[in-house]
């Protein structure tokens, strides 16, 4: 698959970098990385939309940011290799309870759970806010025996948390090749089993409802994709959402709302994102 990368100004801002990152993920660029005073963009080549990165560019909360930026074609890196190279730090999600590190990092000591992602192209290392949101709530939810769907499952980790948790079965899907085969890569270095499908929310037609449903992507593809998730949820089942701010989530109750769904908590994460949890009422 052919990337492009997208090369900018760093934002001096964490806050401000997150929310660059959320609303570029919102036209399809599905990793990042920070490289001195650059911010690195990638985007399959057959997606990217210049005026739509214009446009990004030009709404109010990011006029701070320089608009130049340059474009140049990327194709087959070895994404082991970057990630080596521009290096993720361990991370204690949970206290005591849950780590994620890379392959290449020596074990981290005193927690219950330790995931091992090297996530390639796929997003997901645990260091992001919207995926330890989602673990925090995913560890509040006795998951033995639990059935689990992973909607958008980038490099994998929800998944992997839940079958380390005693999850029954879990099935990941993305739509994203790079995905998908990161995903069943990390899975068997975790020494878990995860059914992990290439597709987008039509593959869930094929997928029995599940006692959990997960996806942390972004505001616009879980409201439009909302019923379908709900559709693959058993009465009573659990939802957890992420990949938005907390300015977003009146839109998000609204449709949680319309699609019989009620809230069971939330957690705020810095730069404003937000995870929630819902419970299917539809009987």
């Amino acid at each position: 698959m052919k990337y492009l990368k997208v090369s900018m100004a760093r934002p001096s801002e964490e806050w401000l970098r997150d929310i660059l990152i959320q609303k570029l993920g919102d036209i399809g660029f599905d990793s990042f990385h920070e490289e001195g005073e650059e911010l690195l963009c990638y985007i399959p080549k057959e997606q990217f939309d210049g005026q739509a990165l214009a446009v990004v560019l030009e709404e109010e909360i990011l006029t701070e940011l320089s608009k130049d930026f340059t474009v140049t074609e990327e194709e087959d890196l070895n994404w082991n290799e970057e990630w080596e190279k521009h290096y993720f730090e361990p991370v204690e999600i949970i206290e005591g309870e849950l780590a994620v590190r890379a392959s290449f990092h020596k074990p981290v000591e005193g927690v219950r759970h330790e995931i091992i992602i090297d996530p390639k192209m796929a997003f997901g290392t645990g260091n992001h806010a919207t995926t330890q949101a989602m673990l925090t709530l995913l560890s509040q939810i006795n998951l033995t025996g639990a059935s689990v769907i992973d909607m958008g499952c980038g490099s994998g980790i929800l998944g992997i948390y839940a079958m380390k948790r005693g999850a029954r079965k879990c099935v990941s899907v993305d739509i994203d090749e790079w995905s998908v085969a990161n995903t069943q890569e990390n899975a068997n270095v975790n020494g878990v089993e995860l059914t992990v499908i290439q597709g987008d929310v039509s593959a869930l037609k094929q997928i029995p409802r599940s006692d959990i449903f997960l996806a942390n992507i972004n505001r616009n593809i879980i409201l439009d994709d909302l019923e379908q998730y709900v559709n693959r949820l058993h009465p009573y089942g659990i939802m957890l959402l992420s990949g938005f701010l907390v300015d977003d989530l009146p839109l998000i109750m609204d449709a949680v709302t319309k699609y019989n769904l009620t809230a069971a908590g939330h957690i705020e994460m810095p730069g404003g994102w937000l995870a929630v949890r819902v419970v299917n009422q539809n009987a």
